[in-house]
């Protein structure tokens, strides 16, 4: 059999592999994430129902097994959310009203089976507490929240009851009101007593918390105060407690010092990796400079902090408002992860009627681009198998970039290895002789074709050519024969 021919051939269906359930998070260096419990290096990138505790409809395990088995793992989960009646983490009165010095056990006990699955799969959530659109004004957002002051008994003067209205600013305008923020601290403290011990989340504060960006620092230095005294409480967590906030720059600017990861999709439009706006318009796009040029803007930013991105576009199923298509969600995953940038993912869910328990499943109907409803499934899939089957020692690997011939080069390389993305394929240069002597070719459309060795009489000098095709290019120094 030619060498040429000779071909990696696991079948990348089989991507759950049961995780230790000793899993535990922290921060390996600044491009990487470790799993404590095992010394395996990690890059995140998942995606799944963003309000799932609060879905009672939805079975958990059978969730995550979905989107385990294209190797997602991580999730950016909203606790608030859409966390109303029987699906809200408060008591709920049999005048409708909540009690929110009281609670619902039943979602703390679903919140405490999701952590217990994640844990057995390798699941590291990326947990947003609180939910800035939850308090604007709407039928469905202040109107109903629980914490509007005549949809519970806890007498909350200090916040607006119109329900044509807004919380904002005072759901987290003064710390001083001391009735509210004793309401809140209780919340998030049963959030971390219950979760803290599993070790496995990254908690951001709050979604979208900018008010236009006049929202105080004060509340977000609330937090900071309140995590570090939780952590100082309790010495014996199995792994750091990793916060954040949203990546509007003021806060990431006051935080930047408290804060061991950066969450940048949200620092301004003009960092979103995609987005058509209400009018329909292209506004940044997905190619290969932008998506680098928008990763190093965040990095000199806030250098030597890993960078998450927790929305990296919207489903390609959702097909409302601004979405990628496959192609393009596939292109973002590669260029994140060989940027080293982890991605939390989220869907929105599109169901049939009442009775459908895979809302997760389903393409918007008005999607125009939309397929099976598998699209950001396949992006996961397509960079988790490579990493399943290159196996790389990501601990020791740092990202860069060039376009020395003509095309956008995304790179993860150390002395010893080189993971080459090539979006619209084209040529990259690699010097073998100083580092490497095997070169791999894989097809990021095609997980299944596995990892191509190529033959050294193959390669034009120090030029790896990818034709005009989506390629990835795997360069590692050869094992020698027994190790």
């Amino acid at each position: 059999m030619q060498i040429r021919n000779k071909i990696i051939t696991i079948l990348t269906v089989i991507l759950l592999v049961a995780a230790p359930l000793t899993a535990q998070l922290e921060i390996a260096n600044q491009y990487w994430l470790r799993d404590k419990a095992t010394g395996r290096t990690l890059w995140l990138a998942g995606h799944g129902v963003t309000n799932l505790i609060s879905r009672f409809g939805i079975d958990i395990a059978e969730h995550n097994g979905h989107y385990a088995s294209f190797g997602a793992n991580t999730q950016r989960l909203h606790l608030t959310q859409g966390a109303l009646g029987r699906g809200a983490p408060w008591k709920l009165l049999p005048d409708g009203r909540y009690d929110l010095a009281a609670w619902n056990e039943r979602w703390w006990t679903r919140f405490r089976l999701y952590l217990d699955d994640c844990k057995r799969r390798g699941i590291f959530p990326f947990v947003q507490l609180w939910d800035e659109p939850t308090i604007e004004a709407g039928k469905t957002r202040w109107r109903v929240n629980p914490w509007r002051p005549s949809n519970n008994v806890n007498d909350l003067e200090r916040l607006s009851d119109d329900p044509g209205g807004h919380a904002m600013p005072g759901f987290y305008d003064d710390v001083t009101d001391s009735r509210l923020m004793t309401l809140q601290d209780a919340f998030v403290r049963r959030v971390l007593d219950l979760s803290a011990p599993y070790g496995i989340c990254i908690y951001s504060f709050c979604n979208e918390y900018d008010f236009g960006a006049k929202a105080p620092v004060a509340w977000q230095e609330h937090w900071i105060e309140f995590f570090r005294s939780y952590e100082q409480e309790h010495p014996a967590l199995p792994a750091p407690v990793l916060l954040t906030n949203t990546a509007v720059k003021r806060y990431m600017d006051e935080g930047y010092g408290a804060f061991p990861l950066i969450d940048w999709f949200y620092l301004g439009r003009d960092f979103r990796l995609k987005s058509y706006g209400r009018a329909g318009r292209d506004q940044a796009g997905t190619g290969g400079s932008v998506l680098h040029s928008l990763v190093e803007r965040v990095r000199k930013l806030y250098p030597g902090k890993v960078l998450i991105n927790s929305r990296p576009s919207s489903s390609p199923d959702r097909g409302v408002k601004d979405y990628t298509n496959e192609a393009e969600t596939r292109r973002i995953l590669w260029s994140m992860f060989t940027s080293a940038v982890h991605v939390a993912g989220f869907r929105h869910l599109n169901p049939t009627g009442p009775d459908d328990h895979k809302p997760w499943l389903r393409t918007h109907p008005d999607c125009r681009e939309c397929t099976d409803g598998l699209a950001t499934e396949r992006a996961l899939r397509s960079v988790h198998a490579f990493l399943r089957l290159a196996r790389p020692e990501l601990a020791s690997l740092e990202p860069a970039f060039d376009s020395a011939a003509g095309v956008p080069a995304f790179r993860l390389r150390s002395d010893s290895e080189q993971i080459i993305y090539l979006p619209r394929g084209g040529a990259a240069q690699v010097s073998l002789s100083p580092c490497c002597d095997e070169v791999w070719r894989y097809d990021p459309r095609n997980p299944d074709g596995g990892l191509i060795l190529i033959e050294r009489g193959e390669l034009a000098g120090d030029w790896l050519q990818a034709g005009d095709a989506e390629t990835v290019f795997y360069v590692r120094r050869k094992p020698f024969p027994g190790s």
